[in-house]
């Protein structure tokens, strides 16, 4: 199941949730695991953001990713995996397992050279 990345372009958020904690809250609650465990779902793999703010364009457009967008990857990623075990026992007989995919984007990105390329931001070609 993987939603972080749709929910977090469409996710409306109500006027009065005003923090970004607040609002990476209300984010996870709506990952949809109940509706899917109700249907008789009971393990999940749930991903992680990737590295929001890096994508090609990005990149081309910026020679750089986005900082703050990637700050706030890291931040659902973290709450993400802390409210994992919290979801599984709320739903009995379900095994959640965490996938992270930000972490090896990251070491992508940080260190080209382990993977064949010796600058990724110049290597990208449309």
């Amino acid at each position: 199941m993987s939603r972080g990345r749709p929910a977090m372009k469409k996710l409306t958020i109500p006027p009065d949730v005003a923090t970004l904690t607040d609002r990476l809250d209300k984010l996870v609650e709506a990952l949809g695991t109940r509706e899917l465990y109700e249907f008789g779902c009971r393990n999940f793999l749930i991903p992680s953001l990737g590295v929001l703010g890096c994508s090609p364009i990005q990149i081309v457009v910026k020679w750089t990713c986005s900082e703050d967008q990637k700050a706030d990857a890291h931040l659902y990623n973290f709450k993400l995996e802390k409210l994992l075990p919290q979801i599984q026992a709320s739903l009995p007989g379900s095994k959640l397992i965490y996938v992270n995919l930000y972490d090896p984007a990251i070491d992508i990105l940080s260190n080209p050279e382990k993977y064949g390329e010796q600058d990724i931001f110049h290597s990208l070609k449309f």
